[in-house]
């Protein structure tokens, strides 16, 4: 499953049907450079509860670099909570039991939203 249709699937999970038209959205950071800064500011007017989903890890991952944002342009108003994993060895396999081991299907968010 891509991080889109993860993401995707997991708001329908919370409720949300029409997460485009509700009070929900999905920004997809595929690439995290160069962070598209006005898209997060236009986003930190409307939300102030951001999660953030990445395969990536917590140090120096998606999270770090949000904040980074956010601090240059003094918006503190933003309440984030991550979901990206320690930075730890990761063991190799099938892609559904790793994403298990790491607490990223959407099920798991789900509940640990």
């Amino acid at each position: 499953m891509t991080n889109i249709k993860r993401h995707i699937f997991t708001s329908e999970r919370l409720g949300f049907r029409n997460w485009m038209e509700e009070d929900i959205a999905i920004l997809d950071l595929r690439f995290v450079k160069p962070l598209d800064i006005d898209t997060l500011v236009l986003l930190s007017k409307k939300y102030d509860s951001w999660y953030i989903f990445s395969d990536s890890c917590k140090q120096g991952g998606v999270l770090s670099a949000i904040l980074e944002a956010l601090s240059e342009k003094n918006i503190t108003n933003i309440s984030l909570k991550s979901f990206e994993y320690e930075d730890s060895f990761i063991e190799h396999g099938d892609t559904k039991r790793v994403e298990e081991s790491l607490q990223l299907l959407p099920t798991q968010l789900v509940n640990l939203i």
